[in-house]
This record gives C-alpha cells, structure tokens and sequence, in this order.
C-alpha cells in the first residue's frame, strides 16, 4: 500500500469494518453501470476462475454532499467518523478545492498533522482499490491529479517525516496519473535491451529513464513557494536523495519485469499482458508474473 492510515481511523468502532471496500464515487459508479451486469465470454480469463468482487454498498438515503465548510469543520473538530463518512460517499469532495485551499492543505495550515495523515490514508485506500478499467474514466483521472498534488503540498510542508513512504507515494502517484506515455516507451526500451542478450544494458536503461521521468516531473512548477526556483527543487531533490533512490530501484525491478514479460508474449501469444497500472504498487507486477509462469 501506498502509506497506511492512521490508527484512529482503523480502530474506530462505528468506521467500515477492515475488510470492507472503500465505498468511493468510482466504485458507486461502477455498481450501477449496466455493462458489468453482462456475463464473461467463454475464452476471458483463459479458463481461471474469476475472482470474486466484494458487493458495494451504495450510499444511505438521504445523503447529501457535504459542502467544503462541512469539511472544514470535521478537521478543525477531530471529527474521524465524519470524515471517514466523507470518504466513502463523497470521496471528491476531500480533494475540492475553495479559495485555493484543499482539506488537506487546510488541516496542515492548522497545525492538525493527525488529521492530515488521515486524509492521506484516505488517498491512499482509494487508490489500492482502483481497477484497470478506471483508469479509462476521466473523473478518476481528475482525482489523480488533484491527489498528485496533496501530496506534493504535503512533502513540500515536510509531512514526510510522519510519513516516510510519502515521497514513493507521490513518485507512484506522477506514474498512474499521467505516466503511460512514458511508462509504454520505456517498457519497450527495456524489452528490447534484454533481446539484445549480452549486448543489451536493460538494467541501465530502466534505471536513467526512470530517473529521467521522476526528475523531469519534480522539476515542474507548484503552487508552493518552495518548489519556484531550480534551487530550491535539487536542494529538495538532494535532501531525500534516499528515498528516492529507493523508489527508483523498485520501480526499476518493475520495469525489468515488464520488459521481459514483453518477450515472453513475443514468443507465447496465449500469454497476457501485465495490467500497467500495477506499475510501482507493491509487488503487484511480480505476483502477476508469478502467476504468469506458473500458468
């Protein structure tokens, strides 16, 4: 997972139980789309079972948007449940921005780090459960974006030292909002080093095009003041040096795996390609393909 909630929210007794999806307007949306209630084809999935997809619960009667005052108050108040409430009705509506200014960017101006946590582990369970398909929905991809920039807000205010997978978060966040592009041309540079055999350099070259992608987005322009001159960014880039190499090293043990699944599929065409948006989530890619060969 991308960071994990803060305990208060897990251990809330009136919160939605561990094992429950969260109720977000993507999977609302998705529980009543029509095309879903039409059965698999015969050859889908090549004879496994499919996985069962736990039932959404749809919202309460009655509910209505919360407004961002409403919001607001829930952070200035320490108000998990409603909060929590929020998140599984009205996810968008954590991200709405009024008078320039996110609920998140309003609990850290506050002084309210606790609540800020918490809303990124609200991000954070949103996103673990998107699916491959939503990615195609523009109003997933807004949220996204919005959520790209939280949390570079949040880096940029040093939330990172109560959350320490925060700058891999955001890294993971740049790739699955705006990244296929790069993510496709690199799979196929990397693919088509590891057919060169001995001559090929596959592992340079996922290493400097993931370096090359994450500098080139850490570099762009943001809001904060912190973020305006080339200075201040490599001055921000050499601080969390570490991390960040991190992040770099298993995104590239992921795109090495993709790279040579590419091969594979060259060789075996009943081989299935490997979901892009596992990209950077886990070791979601090296489970598929696990399950890959073992098939």
């Amino acid at each position: 997972m991308l960071f994990t909630e803060v305990t208060a929210e897990s251990n809330d007794a009136r919160s939605p139980s561990k094992e429950q999806i969260p109720r977000t307007e993507v999977k609302l949306l998705r529980h009543h789309l029509p095309r879903l209630q039409i059965p698999p084809r015969s050859g889908d999935h090549n004879g496994k079972k499919k996985v069962a997809v736990r039932p959404q619960p749809v919202r309460p009667r009655g509910w209505k948007e919360p407004e961002h005052w409403e919001v607001v108050q829930a952070i200035e108040r320490r108000d998990v449940v409603r909060l929590s409430e929020i998140r599984d009705h009205s996810f968008h509506v954590l991200l709405r921005r009024v008078n320039n200014t996110s609920p998140l960017e309003h609990a850290m101006r506050i002084g309210h780090t606790d609540m800020a946590v918490l809303i990124l582990g609200m991000f954070s369970r949103w996103i673990n459960y998107l699916d491959e398909e939503d990615f195609a929905r523009k109003k997933v991809m807004i949220n996204l974006n919005a959520i790209r920039v939280n949390l570079r807000f949040a880096i940029s205010r040093g939330l990172q030292h109560n959350q320490p997978d925060l700058i891999s978060s955001y890294l993971q966040t740049i790739v699955m909002s705006h990244g296929e592009s790069w993510l496709k041309a690199a799979i196929a540079d990397v693919s088509r080093e590891i057919g060169l055999g001995s001559e090929g350099r596959p592992v340079e070259t996922a290493i400097n095009s993931i370096k090359n992608f994450f500098t080139k987005e850490l570099s762009k322009p943001s809001r904060s003041s912190r973020w305006t001159s080339s200075k201040c960014i490599w001055r921000f880039i050499g601080q969390y040096a570490v991390p960040m190499e991190t992040s770099v090293a298993n995104a590239g043990c992921d795109l090495l795996m993709l790279g040579a699944w590419t091969q594979v599929m060259h060789r075996i065409p009943s081989a299935q390609p490997i979901p892009l948006h596992y990209f950077a989530r886990d070791d979601r890619i090296y489970q598929s393909l696990q399950t890959g060969v073992a098939g």
